[in-house]
Formats: C-alpha cells, structure tokens, sequence
C-alpha cells in the first residue's frame, strides 16, 4: 500500500477531498497533513507524517502572491527525503 501525504495551504477541505476519493478509488492511503502543532512551528507530527509516506501532494494556493511559509518547509523536506511529490497549484 502506498501511503500518500496531503499538504495543504489555506484550503482543507480541498485535502479532505482529494483524501477521500483516494481512499475510494486507489488502493493508497491518503494522510492529509495538520493537526495541533506541538514542539515546534510546523509541529512535529507533520514531519512524523510525511516520514510515514512515500509520495505527496501539495495543494498550493495563491491568493495574494504568497506561499504559506509552513508549506515551503514541507516542500523542501520532502525534497530532502527523496518523496515523489506532485504539486497542484490553485491561483486566483
């Protein structure tokens, strides 16, 4: 099984989405980044996260031509551990 990471900037509900039609139509499993950070500023259970999977999708939206700053970390930490990654980018 392929585990997917799912971060997200501005948009949830968006991930919860994409999250849920994986799980529906794949046999990966979607787990989309967050919750309540709680050693540090991006929170260390996003990293522990992204560690669980093999491949990502970034959902990145750009309302007012700028990238969420926790978003940019997650980018280049994936980079660094060699995980596919897609990104989708929303621009309005």
């Amino acid at each position: 099984m392929n585990n997917i990471f799912i971060g997200w900037s501005g948009n949830k509900s968006l991930a919860d989405k994409i999250s849920e039609l994986m799980v529906e139509n794949t046999d990966a499993r979607a787990i989309v980044g967050g919750g309540q950070p709680k050693d540090m500023f991006i929170g260390a259970q996003v990293i522990e996260q992204i560690n669980r999977c093999d491949s990502a999708i970034l959902l990145i939206e750009d309302k007012n031509g700028m990238i969420s700053s926790n978003l940019m970390f997650e980018w280049g930490y994936i980079y660094m551990q060699n995980i596919l990654l897609v990104i989708y980018m929303l621009f309005y």
